[in-house]
């Protein structure tokens, strides 16, 4: 009877390891380096978000070359000038980007974001094309799942005992 539990359990688990290429939001807000602020700040209202990914276009592939934040524009436009209109994205953007490729999986993910010390993740194919962005939101919201999941094995444990104590 052990034996039998033992092996179905087994059978119906499956490990927890998620991938950036299926946690990321496909649809991402991109600019170009020319793109005004103004612009970008109208984009991440228009779209309910807090960033746009910079991107710039070779050999027909889109890949992501800055990041602009709602805090960047913040802390770099409106604390510095009281007039943004001619500020590129190019004069604000995050240079120094950090990415993760769509198979690196959530610890990692987790671990680039730690280090690099982001919320905000663009993720790229082999070809270092822009397919998506993954944020410390989303990553809560999964952890979150896998958590409640785990907690659900105590009433499990004790739907069973009673079932086989009674």
């Amino acid at each position: 009877m052990a034996n039998q539990f033992f092996s179905s359990v087994a059978e119906e688990t499956t490990p927890i390891r998620h991938f950036a290429g299926s946690l990321c939001q496909k649809n991402v807000v991109c600019v170009s380096k020319d793109t005004l602020v103004s612009e970008a700040a109208k984009l991440m209202r228009d779209h309910h978000i807090g960033d746009v990914v910079v991107v710039e276009e070779r050999g027909g592939r889109s890949l992501p070359i800055g990041i602009v934040t709602d805090r960047d524009l913040t802390l770099e436009v409106l604390c510095e000038t009281s007039d943004s209109g001619g500020i590129a994205v190019a004069d604000v953007m995050v240079r120094s980007l950090a990415v993760a490729e769509e198979k690196d999986d959530m610890a990692q993910l987790i671990k680039i974001m730690k280090e690099q010390g982001v919320a905000r993740l663009p993720i790229v194919d082999e070809a270092g094309e822009l397919v998506g962005i993954v944020t410390a939101r989303k990553l809560l919201q999964v952890l979150t799942q896998e958590l409640t999941a785990v907690l659900s094995i105590a009433e499990k444990q004790q739907e069973r005992e009673k079932e086989l104590r009674h």
